[in-house]
């Protein structure tokens, strides 16, 4: 009997349920890849709101340092000088926020984080039609009395998972 069973293998019931256990490993996956993403893109745009600001605050200054050179007197050389000097750092600020977006970016376009979403989606769709259609053919040589067990064990699943669904407090 141990031979019959080596060579038939696994029962389909291992099978699935290993499937299925993968499955939800890729899944958390996939959530772990897709926060990634999510962070890293908020991150962008901070930055990019960064520069953004910069720019509105330098244009600003310059304007200022424009106004000042007009109403040409003493004191205003001093602030005018003052002014440069301001204008000059935040130049530097900005050249660094610049590059900070571009390295970034490289770093994004390095880690592929989108193809690596769209491998996991395709992996957890064809491990999905795989088990499903194991289930169906376990199914379809179950005893009804089997299946009738099955079902119902899968409806006290269902209603428990629904139970959770619907608990405002669960996490």
């Amino acid at each position: 009997m141990p031979f019959v069973k080596k060579i038939l293998g696994p029962p389909a019931e291992d099978i699935i349920s290993q499937t299925t256990s993968d499955i939800t490993k890729t899944k958390r996956k996939l959530e772990k890849e897709r926060a990634e993403l999510q962070f890293q893109q908020q991150d962008l745009r901070d930055k990019n709101e960064e520069i953004q600001n910069l720019n509105e605050r330098l244009n600003k200054e310059q304007a200022k340092i424009d106004q000042l050179k007009e109403s040409q007197g003493l004191d205003n050389e001093a602030e005018i000088k003052r002014k440069k000097q301001l204008v000059k750092n935040m130049e530097k600020d900005l050249k660094s926020k610049q590059k900070e977006v571009e390295e970034l970016q490289k770093k994004m376009k390095k880690q592929n984080t989108r193809e690596k979403i769209d491998q996991l989606e395709t992996s957890i769709s064809e491990e999905e039609m795989k088990r499903n259609a194991l289930e169906e053919r376990l199914n379809s040589t179950k005893t009804f009395d089997a299946l009738k067990e099955q079902e119902s064990h899968l409806q006290r699943l269902n209603e428990e998972d629904q139970a959770i669904i619907q608990d405002e407090m669960a996490s």
